[in-house]
């Protein structure tokens, strides 16, 4: 559960969409209001993943929190406390790993593997498509995704839904991504 937060603004999108209306404009005049310390609940009925880059691009962060099958919350942060994408960069190499141990630890998984390739894909579809896949990703298995480089916002991501992740080769990048 994610704990109460001073000022934090709720916004409840539910009865928008019962009516069959979008709620985009709604939430985006809510996020022009907010202050510079402020933070938005968006309360809605599924994960609203292509909301996440718009945010981004707004610096913002997401954490998100299933309450129920039809009520997802996802709180809407200001990107000033989390590590910046250069400071990602340096973090990222703790979880490179060499051909070895990466392989080692693909045959751990041999069965339970889901395997994705996002390389030829435009942003912010990357992402997107590996968060519906980690959706429907049966809690033993682990996804390899297959991309063109790190992807630096989806790893704060991974570790705020307890995702672990390996990568392998700077160049060539493969991700090995399981719940913790």
């Amino acid at each position: 559960m994610i704990p109460e937060a001073k000022n934090r603004i709720v916004l409840d999108v539910r009865p928008t969409l019962a009516q069959k209306l979008d709620p985009f404009k709604e939430i985006m005049e809510t996020v022009g209001k907010l202050g510079p310390e402020e933070s938005l609940q968006l309360i809605t009925p599924f994960e609203p993943v292509p909301l996440y880059s718009v945010m981004q691009s707004k610096g913002y962060i997401c954490r998100t929190e299933r309450i129920s099958s039809n009520e997802v919350h996802s709180y809407f942060e200001p990107a000033q406390d989390i590590k910046l994408p250069n400071q990602l960069e340096t973090a990222t190499e703790e979880k490179l790993y060499d051909d070895e141990t990466f392989t080692a630890v693909l045959k751990e998984f041999k069965g339970q593997l889901q395997e994705i390739d996002v390389r030829d894909l435009e942003m912010p579809q990357p992402m997107l498509t590996i968060l519906a896949a980690l959706e429907q990703l049966p809690e033993d298995h682990a996804l390899l995704v297959h991309h063109k480089k790190v992807p630096l916002f989806l790893l704060p991501e991974l570790n705020a839904r307890d995702f672990e992740y390996l990568i392998y080769n700077k160049e060539k990048i493969d991700l090995l991504i399981f719940k913790k």
